[in-house]
């Protein structure tokens, strides 16, 4: 390897028990590599990559750990089984980053990343599948064909992002209230970006297609945006190629709004969004992440206000990551979800009045130990918006693994 302090590059690893030996699955959240599984030895190995350690620090920290010395031969096997991963920020990696980022932007279509995995990929079936969660006793009731739609108008709302099959009643009631509402020409959806994104914002042109169809993209909205926030937001488009907090909306929207006669003629303005609350702290004014984020709700408001079309924000966000596949050393038991549940409520009672700076001060309070993985949208929602008076329509916990580690949300709709 011709880097002397190996870089790992950011990616989500998911402990994992497979015929009873632990397992850690990486997943790259950008898809420059595939799904691969290492054993704990590797990973401890990867994860001391950091650019800053040399090979010999990495060696000395695993002989400490395993009691095991690697040698020469080990190590640079391991090496180089991780760059043919893609795994490790090297020249091989950013050639390969390159080539995929310059074929993706010339693309027009964002194809849908995960039809066939995470949803059917046959439009009747995932009609069906939809439809169930509306009718589940968990679900809001009735189905979008049998909603009649009313003139109270909806500003914004809060969806999960959690995996279609665990949150589903959870998405619908959310859709179930849009369908009720006034028609609208164009949402707002801003979505937690998974991967660090430099500039903490990334926006795309590209028409977004799903088994339900295409969506075009409101350009003339997104333009106004980048103009009122003085620089390009496609810059990072990349970021939405597997992303799919934009794509999981997106098909409840069509779903939703199809069967309404005028409606299904809609546009959106996808967002991923990435900051978190310690760089919103008070003190730091001069953070650059505080500043791109204050510029970038500020330029939303300014387009929001001048738009002549109907507009409604969406945020794709899901709320706690709490348990042994996010980090904690407990096994989650009913005590802890009671208490999760307690502070994820008191959380949402701060989001309902639309406080936005009380929402940063909420999880700073706590070091944000329930890690809210959907902070940057939530609060990017609430600074640019004035909203009050959040109606929380559903609540949800989904346990991840056989350890009950476990992923909340919630559906909330803030009216005009």
């Amino acid at each position: 390897m011709s880097e002397s302090c190996p870089r790992a590059r950011p990616l989500d690893p998911v402990p994992v028990e497979i015929e009873g030996q632990q397992l850690i699955v990486l997943r790259d959240p950008l898809r420059f590599s595939d799904e691969v599984v290492i054993t704990p030895f590797v990973y401890f190995f990867l994860a001391h990559c950091d650019g800053h350690k040399t090979l010999a620090d990495i060696k000395l920290s695993f002989a400490r750990q395993f009691q095991h010395i690697l040698t020469d031969e080990e190590s640079d096997r391991i090496l180089a089984e991780l760059d043919r991963h893609y795994l490790l920020d090297t020249e091989r990696f950013r050639a390969h980053r390159e080539e995929v980022v310059r074929a993706y932007r010339g693309e027009r279509i964002r194809q849908a990343a995960h039809q066939g995995a995470a949803y059917p990929d046959d439009p009747d079936a995932l009609r069906e599948q939809l439809d169930s969660y509306y009718s589940s006793p968990d679900g809001p009731g009735q189905t979008p064909a049998a909603i009649t739609p009313g003139q109270r108008r909806i500003k914004a709302m809060i969806a999960p992002h959690i995996s279609v099959r665990q949150g589903g009643p959870c998405f619908a009631w959310a859709y179930s209230r849009l369908c009720e509402a006034a028609p609208v020409e164009t949402f707002v959806i801003l979505g937690t970006g998974h991967a660090e994104i430099p500039g903490c914002f990334a926006a795309t042109r590209k028409t977004f297609e799903t088994p339900l169809g295409s969506i075009p993209v409101d350009t003339d909205f997104l333009d106004r945006l980048e103009g009122h926030y003085g620089g390009d937001l496609c810059i990072e488009e990349i970021h939405h190629r597997g992303e799919h907090v934009i794509e999981f909306q997106a098909i409840f929207l069509q779903h939703a709004l199809e069967a309404k006669a005028g409606r299904g003629d809609f546009r959106i303005v996808p967002i991923l969004c990435s900051y978190g609350p310690d760089a919103l702290a008070d003190g730091k004014n001069d953070n650059p992440i505080a500043a791109a984020a204050e510029r970038f709700c500020a330029a939303l408001r300014a387009t929001l206000a001048e738009s002549a079309r109907s507009i409604c924000v969406i945020c794709s966000a899901d709320l706690a990551h709490v348990g042994w596949r996010y980090g904690d050393p407990i096994r989650i038991r009913v005590p802890e979800l009671d208490d999760l549940a307690r502070d994820d409520g008191a959380m949402l009672d701060v989001i309902r009045s639309g406080d936005a700076q009380g929402f940063v001060e909420n999880l700073l309070r706590e070091g944000n130990r329930r890690r809210i993985c959907g902070f940057p949208c939530i609060y990017a929602m609430l600074r640019a918006l004035d909203l009050k008076e959040g109606d929380l329509l559903r609540y949800g916990q989904s346990a991840m693994d056989d350890r009950n580690s476990t992923v909340s949300y919630a559906s909330v709709v803030f009216y005009e």
